[in-house]
C-alpha cells in the first residue's frame, strides 16, 4: 500500500482543520480517520469488565464514557502494555440533534465486548483515550483472518499487486460526491442510514441491490451505515469496479479466467491463479461484479 508522505499529510491536516472551522459539523474524510490510527500509540485487543457513562440525555450534548478492560492482545504499545493489564478508556458520545451531522461517534461498547482499540496514554498509569475518533473501536482481527494466504501472499499485498490505493485514491471530488449522495438519503440527518431510507426508499437500481450494498456497507452489522461506513465501502468499489472493467475485455460484465490471466494485472502467472480461484467463489470459471466484490471487500478491509 502506498504511504501518504509527511508533506502530503500535513496538507491534508491543514485542509482538515480549516473545513473544520468552516463547518464545524461535517464528517470527517475516510483518509483523516486512516492516518490517526496509524498515529495511535497504543493499538491493543481488549475485552471491557465495566461500562460508566455522564449523565446528559439531551441531544445536542456529549456524554463521556468511562471503559475498564482487559488487555487480551497487544499489536503495538508506547506505553508497554502486556496481555492481562487492567486499562481504563475514556471515550465520548455526542446526540446529535435534527438535521445536525458530524464526525462519526465512535462505537458504544457493553460489558463483555471484545474490540481491537486505538488508544493514545493519558494522565495517569493505566488510563487511556481513544485516538482515531469514530473509529476507535473496531473488531479485532480473528485467528483465520490473520492466516488467509491467497497464493502465499495476504489479502492486503495481493491488493497491492493490483495498485489498490484505497482511502489514497480519495480527492476532493469523490468527497464532494459521496458526501452529497449521503446527505441526500440520510432523510432524517441523523448522521446515517437506516434500512427503511437506503433499501425500501433507495431509487437507484433495485431494492435486492440495494439490500447487498447496505450489508456490505454495514461492517459493524448494527443495522445502520455511518458516514464513514458508507464512505468507506464507496471508495472500495469504486476502484474494485474499475479494475474490474480495465481486465473485462469483451466489456460484457464477465470476467473469465481467460481474460484475467491475460489482462497481466499480476505478472506471476501462479499467483495470478491462486488470486482468480479465491475471487471464484462459485468455482464456474468466470466472475462477475457481485461475486468480486464480496471477496475485494474482505480483503480490503482485512488488517
Amino acid at each position: 500500500m502506498i504511504e501518504l508522505n509527511s508533506l502530503r499529510i500535513k496538507k491534508l491536516l491543514v485542509t482538515l482543520a480549516f473545513t473544520l472551522i468552516l463547518n464545524a459539523h461535517a464528517e470527517l474524510p475516510p483518509s483523516v480517520y486512516e492516518e490517526m490510527k496509524r498515529g495511535a500509540g497504543e493499538v491493543v485487543v481488549v475485552k471491557v469488565s465495566k461500562v460508566s457513562q455522564g449523565d446528559s440525555k439531551s441531544v445536542g450534548q456529549r456524554i463521556q464514557l468511562t471503559y475498564e478492560a482487559s488487555v487480551i492482545r497487544v499489536i503495538r504499545s508506547q506505553s508497554g502494555l502486556r496481555p492481562s493489564a487492567k486499562i481504563t478508556i475514556q471515550s465520548s458520545y455526542y446526540r446529535f440533534g435534527p438535521g445536525e451531522v458530524g464526525p462519526s461517534n465512535p462505537r458504544r461498547l457493553k460489558k463483555d465486548d471484545v474490540v481491537m482499540a486505538y488508544l493514545q496514554k493519558w494522565k495517569k498509569a493505566g488510563d487511556y483515550k481513544i485516538a482515531a475518533g469514530g473509529h476507535s473501536f473496531e473488531n479485532p482481527p480473528t485467528e483465520n483472518q490473520s492466516k488467509i494466504l491467497i497464493g502465499g501472499k495476504t489479502p492486503r499485498e495481493v491488493l497491492n499487486e493490483f495498485k489498490f490505493q484505497g482511502f489514497l485514491a480519495l480527492n476532493d471530488q469523490h468527497w464532494q460526491s459521496y458526501n452529497w449522495v449521503f446527505s441526500r438519503l440520510d432523510t432524517n440527518k441523523d448522521g446515517r442510514h437506516s434500512k427503511e431510507e437506503y433499501i425500501v426508499n433507495g431509487v437507484h437500481m433495485n431494492e435486492q441491490a440495494r439490500k447487498g450494498i447496505f450489508n456490505a456497507a454495514d461492517y459493524d452489522q448494527d443495522g445502520f451505515v455511518s458516514a464513514f461506513e458508507y464512505f468507506e465501502n464507496r471508495i472500495i468499489t469504486d476502484e474494485a469496479k474499475l479494475i474490474f472493467e480495465a481486465m473485462d475485455q469483451n466489456k460484457n460484465g464477465q470476467l473469465t479466467r481467460s481474460e484475467f490471466m491475460s489482462s497481466k494485472r499480476i505478472k506471476d502467472l501462479k499467483l495470478a491463479e491462486a488470486i482468480f480461484q479465491a475471487l471464484d467463489t462459485n468455482k464456474n470459471g468466470e466472475l462477475i461484479i457481485p461475486e468480486y466484490l464480496r471477496v475485494w471487500g474482505k480483503w480490503a478491509r482485512s488488517k
